[in-house]
């Protein structure tokens, strides 16, 4: 995590699908939901 140009990689998830599976292999789609990083 360190180098010349690590400022310009992409943070967090950068490509999708975003999915959460629950119980009995419920989806909720996250991919065009907005993303806040902190």
């Amino acid at each position: 995590n360190y180098g010349a140009f690590f400022d310009l990689a992409p943070a967090g998830i950068s490509s999708g699908p975003v999915e959460i599976v629950g119980q009995n292999n419920a989806t909720k789609d996250l991919t065009s939901k907005l993303w806040m990083y902190k």
